[in-house]
């Protein structure tokens, strides 16, 4: 079992909105705390259940010769 961020929060409308933090255009709303978590468990087995966690890895970028780098150096007197 993986551990999810949920942002739970409660609306001025009385409403209940759970958002999944690594996926935040996944969030849904009910009028009760318990309803919103059940409702984005629910849509979140849903999407995982058609998708795949992978890791990728990129190579470090070098940032010692930015152009702007050298303006910094650069005075007049």
């Amino acid at each position: 079992m993986d551990n999810w961020n949920i942002l739970l929060e409660h609306r001025d409308d009385g409403l209940f909105v759970a958002t999944v933090l690594e996926l935040p255009n996944l969030k849904t709303t009910d009028k009760t705390k318990q309803g919103a978590i059940d409702k984005i468990r629910q849509l979140l087995q849903e999407r995982l259940a058609k998708a795949e966690i992978i890791q990728i890895s990129l190579p470090r970028k070098s940032y010692k010769n930015r152009p702007v780098d050298n303006l910094a150096d650069y005075r007049e007197e």
